[in-house]
């Protein structure tokens, strides 16, 4: 204020924004950035002051006067730090927009990791890994995080990575090199997140395959952590592994020992189903597919739910809960995989009870509905065989 012509003006406008940002005086703040940018200052200092003016009209809702502050930092001095930070902010402002602005901050970001001092181009690398992982381009974040833990493994943008870049490598078809990465986090003492690393391990582990690995895994996850986040979808897999072996009662007692949550709820329900089946508990086995298929009516397993509550009945020779089962996969599921067998196990099941109209109408529905099956065929011939049977000699005829 009393030296406005002082050489050290620009630089006192530049440590008042700082200490008036910190205040929480962003609107003052970024007059004094714009201040400090007023008469000419040193390239650096005005490049310091363009940065700062960026992040304060960013937090004050004024994107496009950031944008432009940010851009005019790149402009005047691109060999400056505060060039690099410039880009960092640009590209993050740039994402949320349109394609072509996404990928313009895909190359600032790229060129700060290439050319910036080391903190800089770590923080690109670990930015540029987050939104590759964010948009599921695995393979793309994944590399990324090479790259950083190559160029900057003592950064701490690399150790605040670990996890999510093991997820990314396991996501990216890399199990062996997610291993390694769990491995090493679950090998140091007191490790953070030790359930997801374990959850993370048997995961790996079971995609190389080494089954007996992922099983133990699995295993020490629910015994060491019970509560976990992960200890259902744990639960799940290991039953599964089990399964998988025909190990049918171990895979029912390892599917029980977690509580199922809403995302794994489902998939517990089928095993437990499946397993009791291949035991010949078939009355277990019936309360797993019913309760499946009514809890979840329109739920990816519901119709072959359905599907195996009329096998089993028909394996009973209840034709007509088998039948009622079958048509009710068929009515509620029209387009599933199943619908023209479930269709023609209904008419067989009707048949079985000298039903021919119920018969004929699931054979109808099976040819009209699924003409180009290949049980269609077969199901006209047998409306043909039905027709005969109720008397319509002229109908089977044609």
């Amino acid at each position: 204020r009393d030296y406005p012509n002082s050489p050290y003006r620009a630089r006192a406008d530049l440590q008042l924004g700082d200490l008036l940002e910190e205040a929480g005086r962003t609107a003052d703040a970024a007059a004094a950035f714009e201040s400090a940018m007023a008469g000419e200052p040193p390239p650096e200092l005005a490049a310091a002051a363009g940065y700062r003016l960026g992040r304060a009209r960013r937090a004050l809702g004024d994107a496009g006067a950031a944008e432009r502050a940010w851009r005019a930092v790149l402009a005047a001095a691109p060999d400056t730090p505060f060039a690099s930070l410039a880009a960092i902010e640009l590209s993050e402002l740039l994402d949320a927009g349109a394609p072509e602005r996404r990928d313009e901050a895909q190359r600032l970001l790229t060129v700060v990791a290439a050319s910036a001092t080391p903190e800089t181009a770590a923080e690109a690398l670990a930015r540029l890994f987050r939104r590759r992982y964010e948009r599921g381009e695995f393979a793309e974040a994944a590399a990324r995080f090479d790259e950083l833990q190559r160029r900057f493994p003592a950064s701490a943008h690399t150790a605040a990575l670990l996890r999510p870049a093991a997820w990314a490598r396991l996501r990216a078809g890399r199990p062996a090199d997610a291993l390694e990465l769990a491995r090493a986090a679950l090998d140091a003492p007191a490790p953070e997140a030790a359930d997801e690393w374990l959850y993370l391990r048997a995961n790996a582990e079971r995609a190389l395959p080494d089954a007996a690995a992922a099983s133990e895994s699995y295993r020490l996850l629910i015994e060491r952590h019970p509560d976990s986040r992960f200890a259902a979808a744990a639960a799940r897999e290991w039953a599964l592994l089990a399964y998988q072996r025909r190990e049918y009662a171990e895979a029912i007692r390892r599917a029980r020992l977690v509580r199922p949550t809403p995302e794994t709820d489902d998939d517990i329900e089928w095993l437990l189903g499946e397993s009791q089946a291949a035991l010949g508990q078939s009355d277990a086995a019936l309360q797993h597919f019913r309760r499946l298929a009514e809890a979840s009516p329109t739920g990816p397993r519901a119709a072959d739910a359905l599907y195996r509550v009329g096998r089993i009945l028909q394996e009973r020779e209840d034709w007509s809960g088998a039948a009622a089962a079958y048509r009710k996969l068929a009515g509620e599921h029209p387009d599933h995989a199943l619908a023209p067998a479930a269709r023609a196990a209904a008419a067989y099941a009707f048949a079985r009870r000298d039903a021919w109209t119920d018969a004929l109408a699931e054979w109808t529905a099976l040819a009209e509905g699924h003409p180009d099956d290949p049980l269609a065929e077969e199901a006209r011939f047998r409306k043909a065989a039905a027709e005969l049977r109720l008397g319509r000699d002229a109908a089977a005829l044609a």
